[in-house]
Parts: C-alpha cells; structure tokens; sequence
C-alpha cells in the first residue's frame, strides 16, 4: 500500500492554495476561479474579428474604444453620445436620438469581405428606422453591405440597390433590447433577430468591398442624412471570414480575447 501523502498548505505570502484531502485520498481541488471561468468563454474566433465595440464609458462622452485584434479609430459624428440610462452589462451605451448622430471608421482590409464568410452582429434598441451597416461611399452603389431598419421596424438588406433580404419581425417591441445578426455561409446569408431566422438570401455569390471612410452605422451611407437611428447601441462586431455558430441569447458581452 502506498504511503498516504502529506496535506499541502499555502505558502506564506501566497502561492499554492491548500489541498485538503478527500477521507485521505486524492487531494480536493480549489473551485474555478472567475478568471477560469472567463477562459473557457474566450472566442475561439477572435483574430477574426474586424470590430469589436462595447460603446462603454462616461455619460456624454463622445470616445468609442475598438477592442478588436487590430484596434481601429471609431469617428462619432452629431449628437450621439454615450449614455449610462441602458447600460444592461458594462457602463453604458451609445444614444443615437434619430437626428443625425452616428458613428464611422476609415476604410480598412479587415472590411474588405471578398466572397468569404461574414457575421455582422448588433445588441440595441431600435425606437425609429436606421442603418446598422453601410459600406457605400457617398452617392455610389455597387458590391456594398446596406443594412438597415426600416420605419415598420424591419430588417432589409439591400446590395447593388436591390432588396435581397427582408424580415418579418418589429425589432421595435424588444424594449429592452435585442440582439441582431447578419451572417453569410457559404453563399447563403442569413438575417437573425434574437437567433431566429429573420431573412434569407439564398444565392450569394458577391465580391464585398467596402468604401473611404467606411462602414458608418447610425445613418445612411449613400448621402450621410437618410435613415438616422433612434435608439441605444450596446454591443457591435464584425468578424470577416467566419460564420459564427448559433448560441442560446446571450447574457453577457462579447468576448474581448
């Protein structure tokens, strides 16, 4: 019979936790700690990330922090500011009144999406129709993401100035809040409101490029004064060369690693 093994004790001024053991067998181990318990919720997907924004931050602040792997400069135009009155996880939001606010970014390779994979994903709350993303430069159509919420609170998709996808459910009556995902496959994209299918394209073969100073959510990129949001941004990521997986709705934030 082996020899039973002497109980472990911290070392003094930290260390190792105490393993006491278990009716003198193996030794008990110390619960997940919460940063354990973070590593397992990691993104497995996170260097594909093109934007990752939580719009935290002071009341009234007007400063955008991008948390993606390759951290870009988020311009906030008008009045949109950031507000602590929705904040759900984190320390606020950005408040879009319908009158001319938004936010944009400068052109850049991660939102060039080619013929790949996209998944486009928004948590808000939509009070008037807006533009969630638009990759046109002003006054030009072409190969561009159009996305956006129309006045009976309804998801649309247009690309080359078509309609390719529209939705059926008024994102309007999540008061408090709802999570929207728009996501291509394998040439099929796909519109989600609360991970329920909300719209389809069955056939997508385009080549995505994106325009100077672009994309811009909040208002209408083809002449920066159409579609003004209304409502309160909480989470938005864009991931280029991957369609994400489905999950239960999410409780917490997207993953910052």
């Amino acid at each position: 019979m082996l020899p039973r093994l002497p109980q472990l004790t911290a070392r003094k001024g930290g260390g190792l936790p105490q393993l006491s053991r278990i009716g003198g067998g193996l030794p008990r181990l110390p619960a997940l700690t919460a940063r354990t318990a973070d590593i397992i919720k990691a993104d497995p997907f996170f260097q594909n990330v093109s934007l990752l924004l939580h719009f935290d931050g002071d009341e009234g602040s007007a400063s955008v922090i991008d948390l993606s792997p390759r951290p870009k400069i988020v311009t906030v135009v008008g009045n949109a500011r950031i507000t602590k009155t929705w904040a759900k996880y984190g320390t606020g939001s950005l408040l879009t009144d319908g009158a001319g606010g938004y936010f944009r970014l400068a052109d850049h390779a991660d939102f060039q999406f080619g013929t790949a994979d996209l998944t486009i994903e928004v948590e808000t709350i939509t009070t008037v129709t807006g533009t969630i993303y638009d990759g046109r430069p002003t006054g030009t159509q072409g190969n561009y993401i159009y996305w956006h919420v129309t006045g009976s609170g309804l998801l649309n998709l247009y690309v080359n100035s078509a309609l390719r996808a529209a939705g059926t459910i008024d994102i309007r009556q999540f008061t408090d809040g709802c999570r929207l995902r728009l996501e291509r496959e394998s040439g099929v994209t796909s519109m989600y409101v609360n991970e329920v299918i909300d719209g389809q394209w069955p056939s997508d073969t385009t080549n995505y490029i994106n325009g100077t100073a672009r994309p811009v959510a909040g208002i209408d990129g083809f002449d920066l004064s159409s579609n003004p949001s209304g409502g309160k941004w909480k989470e938005y990521r864009v991931t280029k060369g991957v369609a994400r997986p489905l999950f239960p709705i999410c409780k917490t934030k997207f993953s910052d690693y």
